[in-house]
Formats: C-alpha cells, sequence, structure tokens
C-alpha cells in the first residue's frame, strides 16, 4: 500500500516536502541532544543517587543502565537521520 501511494508523483512531491520540514527543523542533531538533555536533567535524579530507583522496584539492570540508555537513544537518532538522509538521496 505504502508503495502505492509513495509511487504517486503528486503525494511523492508533498511528502518530501514535508519530510525536509522535519529534517531540517525538528530532527536536527542539535535539536534532538538538546531534547534528550533537557528530559535527562530532568529524570535523571528519579532514577539515580540519592533520590533514585530502588533495588528490586526498577527495570534497570544496574546503576549505569539509564545513562547507557541515553546514550544509545542518541546514537538511534543519530542512524535514523542517516537511514533519511538515504532515503532523500535516493529518492525523486
Amino acid at each position: 500500500m505504502i508503495r502505492y501511494i509513495i509511487d504517486d508523483p503528486v503525494y511523492r512531491a508533498r511528502y518530501r516536502t514535508h519530510l525536509t520540514a522535519f529534517i531540517e527543523g525538528v530532527f536536527t542533531q542539535a535539536t534532538t541532544d538538546a531534547l534528550i538533555d533537557e528530559f535527562e536533567a530532568l529524570i535523571s535524579p528519579w532514577v539515580s543517587g540519592v533520590d533514585g530507583e530502588l533495588s528490586g522496584f526498577t527495570h534497570l539492570s544496574s546503576p549505569g543502565s539509564y545513562q547507557n540508555g541515553t546514550s544509545r537513544l542518541r546514537e538511534h537518532m543519530r542512524d535514523r537521520r542517516l537511514v533519511l538522509a538515504q532515503f532523500m538521496a535516493g529518492s525523486s
């Protein structure tokens, strides 16, 4: 179904316009890193440290797994940007 829709030149042009706006506006590395930083600062005191989660009452496997998770999220965002760049370069 998606192939049928994207093969429509009018839809494809509109989709690419919206996707370009998303990539250049919301999905830049600076924007996503800033959001991750903001929410990490908001959440991290309640995940680790004095007010952090208690052993036996957490889904975290170790104290460092939250930090590892945010690092993986940054990597995932970079990977998604690469996929989008490849898509945009390969479709006309």
